[in-house]
């Protein structure tokens, strides 16, 4: 279990492992927060036509030190 505050509220939820695709670039297996508890997002969220955001936080401040996705494909070039 995870949580952090965003500027409109808190959000929580669990890690969670998925592939990830930009353009022609896939990572394999990339973990990531998955929000269970929304209410932090207010209206953003409850107004809004997304079922996602995708992280692009510097490690250092990525939610349990999580490598970021970009990171990840970084790394994985290499």
């Amino acid at each position: 279990m995870w949580k952090i505050q965003y500027g409109s509220g808190p959000v929580s939820g669990f890690l969670s492992d998925d592939s990830v695709t930009v353009g022609d670039i896939k990572v394999a297996s990339q973990t990531f927060a998955e929000v269970t508890n929304v209410k932090g997002l207010g209206m953003a969220y409850s107004q809004g036509k997304f079922d996602g955001i995708l992280g692009l936080a510097w490690n250092a401040i990525s939610v349990d030190g999580i490598t970021t996705v970009f990171n990840t494909m970084i790394n994985d070039a290499l």
